[in-house]
C-alpha cells in the first residue's frame, strides 16, 4: 500500500515539474505583473526600431499591457505577452490610468512661443506658436506638456499656455477646409509642383474648398476637378465667408517693423509697429500687404515679417469690397537671376541620416520652397535640377556662368562621425561672396534656431570654381538622431527657406 502511494505520489511530482517546463501550447503565457503602460485609445503598431521606417511587426490593440525595456527619444521598446518591439510614446499610457478624463487642448497665451524636442530649456526648437494658436495635449512631465503640433511631437512650458477641455470647447478648432489667397495673383496649377501646367490664376481675398494637402501645397476644389496652389500665400480657415465682411489680419512678428506709404522698401516710412500688434488687411500688392492703422489711415508691410490669421470685419459695410491692386508693384528682386542647387540626386545620394533620410531628397524639397518664395519676390529663378538626377558639379557651376547669375545658392545638410555634431554653416571660397554668405546666414540662423557654425571659408567646388556670387550652406546633421527629426520637417524647411529669402532680399535690396 505505502509502496503504491508513493508511486503515484512520484508520477505526481514528474506530471507537475512537465507542466512547469513544457506548458500546454494552448494555455496562455501571462504577463509579467511589472507591467507599466497600456496601449492608448487607438490599436497601434509595433515596430523593429524607433522610428516609422522601421517594419511592423503587429498591430497591438487599444489597452493591451505593456513592459517597458528601453527609452530612445520619443520611442519605447516593449514587451507584450508574445512580443517584443518600439511604439512611439504618445500612443501609450501609465498601466494604471484609469481616469476617464476628456482630452486636453493647450492654447499658447505668448507669441512665438518654442516647442521644443525635449522637455527643457536646452532642447532643439522644433517650431513656434503664436497666441490663440491650439494644440492636442498628449500628457505632463515636470511643468512641461507634450503636444501634437502641425504633424509633429513636441514640448511646451507650461507656465506659457491655458489648458481646456477638447469636448467642451467653446471655440471648435480648425479644419482647415478653406483656403483664402493672400497674395495679389497666385497662380493656379495642374499639379503639387512647379511643373504643373498652369490653369488660372487666383486673386487677393478668393476662397476655395480645401480637398486636401500636398506638403506646402493644398489641393482645392477647381472647376470640375481639382487643382493645386502654393499654401505660403494664403491661409486656412474652416468655413466660407464673404469677401465683402470677411478680412485677414496681420500680427506682427518684430518689434520696430516698418509701415511703409507705398510696396516697396525704398518708399516712405509711415510708422513704426511693434511685435504683437495686429492690423486688418484691406489689400495686397506683390510681397505687401495693405492694412488699415488705428487712425484710419492706410500703409504697406511687408508679408515676409507678419503672421496672419483669419478674422471677421465689422467696421466696413458688406457694399465696400476689399480694394484691388491690380497694377501692383514689380517684385523687389525683379531683374535678379539667381540659381538653386539642390545637392545631390541620382545615384549620388549625399549623407544618409540616422533614420535613413538621403540628403538628395531633402535638399529638392528645400531647393523648390526656396525657388517658389524668390519667383514670387520676382527673382528670374534657376534650378540646377527639378528631379531625382545626377548633375555634374562642373555642369552646376557652369549653369552659374552661362545665366550670368546673381547668386548661386547650394542646398545641403551635413554629416559627421560624431553623431553629437549639430548645427547650420554657411561656406564661400573666394572673397566676393563672403558679404552674401553673410547676409544670409545671419538671417537664417534666428528662423532655424540650429547651433550656429558660422560663416566659413570652404573648398567646395560648386563655390571654388564659381566666378559668381555664390554660397554653400549646410542646414543640419542628418547623421544627429534628434537634429535630423527635426530638420527633416515641412516646418524647418518652411523656416529655413524663409531666413535664406529674407537673407537674399536684404543683400539685393
Amino acid at each position: 500500500m505505502y509502496k503504491q502511494f508513493y508511486k503515484w505520489q512520484a508520477w505526481g511530482i514528474m506530471v507537475a515539474l512537465f507542466i512547469t517546463f513544457f506548458p500546454p501550447s494552448h494555455m496562455p503565457t501571462v504577463q509579467a505583473a511589472n507591467a507599466d503602460l497600456t496601449v492608448g485609445s487607438a490599436d497601434t503598431n509595433l515596430r523593429e526600431g524607433p522610428g516609422l521606417s522601421y517594419p511592423v511587426i503587429t498591430t497591438v490593440k487599444s489597452g493591451t499591457p505593456l513592459t517597458t525595456i528601453a527609452v530612445e527619444g520619443d520611442w519605447i521598446k516593449v514587451q507584450t505577452d508574445q512580443y517584443e518591439g518600439w511604439l512611439a510614446n504618445w500612443l501609450v499610457k501609465p498601466a494604471d490610468d484609469t481616469s476617464k478624463a476628456s482630452p486636453k487642448i493647450v492654447v499658447s497665451q505668448a507669441d512665438r512661443l518654442n516647442v521644443r524636442l525635449e522637455p527643457n530649456f536646452s532642447a532643439t526648437i522644433m517650431a513656434q506658436m503664436y497666441t490663440g494658436d491650439q494644440a492636442t495635449a498628449l500628457k505632463e512631465q515636470d511643468g512641461w506638456i507634450q503636444i501634437k503640433w502641425n504633424e509633429q511631437i513636441g514640448w511646451v512650458s507650461k507656465d506659457y499656455v491655458a489648458l481646456k477641455d477638447a469636448n467642451k470647447s467653446a471655440q471648435k478648432v480648425s479644419t482647415n477646409d478653406v483656403f483664402t489667397v493672400q497674395v495679389e495673383a497666385l497662380r493656379i496649377r495642374s499639379e503639387a509642383s512647379l511643373n504643373g501646367a498652369e490653369l488660372g490664376t487666383a486673386q487677393f481675398g478668393e476662397q476655395f474648398a480645401v480637398i486636401q494637402r500636398h506638403d506646402n501645397w493644398v489641393e482645392i476644389a477647381y472647376g470640375e476637378g481639382s487643382a493645386y496652389l502654393y499654401s505660403f500665400y494664403g491661409s486656412f480657415s474652416d468655413q466660407q465667408t464673404s469677401q465683402e465682411t470677411a478680412y485677414q489680419k496681420v500680427t506682427v512678428i518684430y518689434n520696430n517693423t516698418n509701415v511703409r506709404t507705398e510696396a516697396s522698401t525704398n518708399s516712405t516710412i509711415l510708422t513704426s509697429v511693434d511685435a504683437g500688434e495686429q492690423y486688418p488687411i484691406v489689400g495686397a500688392a506683390g510681397d505687401w500687404y495693405e492694412i488699415q492703422m488705428t487712425d484710419g489711415s492706410n500703409g504697406y508691410i511687408a508679408n515676409w515679417i507678419v503672421s496672419t490669421e483669419q478674422q471677421p470685419q465689422t467696421t466696413r459695410t458688406a457694399n465696400e469690397p476689399i480694394k484691388s491692386h491690380s497694377s501692383g508693384q514689380k517684385g523687389v528682386l525683379s531683374g535678379k537671376t539667381i540659381v538653386i542647387d539642390a545637392g545631390h540626386g541620382g545615384e549620388d545620394r549625399g549623407t544618409t541620416g540616422y533614420r535613413g533620410t538621403d540628403e538628395k531628397d531633402v535638399t529638392l524639397k528645400t531647393a523648390t520652397l526656396l525657388s517658389q518664395k524668390l519667383q514670387a519676390a520676382g527673382a528670374t529663378v534657376v534650378m540646377t535640377r527639378e528631379s531625382d538626377e545626377y548633375v555634374t558639379l562642373r555642369k552646376r557651376v557652369s549653369i552659374a556662368h552661362q545665366t550670368s547669375a546673381d547668386a548661386f545658392i547650394s542646398l545641403h545638410y551635413d554629416a559627421n562621425e560624431n553623431n553629437a555634431i549639430t548645427g547650420s554653416t554657411t561656406y564661400y571660397f573666394n572673397d566676393n561672396q563672403y558679404n552674401l554668405a553673410k547676409t544670409i546666414h545671419d538671417n537664417l540662423t534666428p528662423k532655424t534656431n540650429l547651433v550656429d557654425r558660422g560663416v566659413q571659408p570652404g573648398n567646395y567646388y560648386v563655390v571654388r570654381e564659381n566666378r559668381q556670387e555664390a554660397v554653400l550652406i549646410e542646414l543640419g546633421f542628418l547623421t544627429n538622431p534628434a537634429e535630423e527629426q527635426y530638420i527633416t520637417s515641412a516646418q524647418f524647411r518652411e523656416q529655413a527657406t524663409l531666413g535664406i529669402y529674407n537673407g537674399i532680399l536684404q543683400y539685393f535690396k
